[in-house]
């Protein structure tokens, strides 16, 4: 399923820091997709939250950990 995906980590600027976030997206675009935000555990983005994200994006969703 998530062999259709590209993935990548990103940064946007924030009050005071830089907001770092994981994003995910079914590779054939030329559509909307449904978005899904993924809140990782309180000790951070880790493997497991990367594929929940990338399973997502492999069931056509825009999956953006933040």
């Amino acid at each position: 399923m998530a062999e259709n995906v590209n993935s990548r980590e990103v940064t946007y600027p924030g009050k005071g820091c830089t907001l770092s976030a994981y994003v995910a997206e079914p590779s054939h675009g030329g559509h909307s997709h449904p978005a899904v935000i993924v809140v990782q555990e309180w000790w951070g983005l880790d493997d497991h939250i990367k594929d929940v994200t990338r399973r997502l994006a492999g069931e056509h969703y825009f999956g953006h950990r933040s």
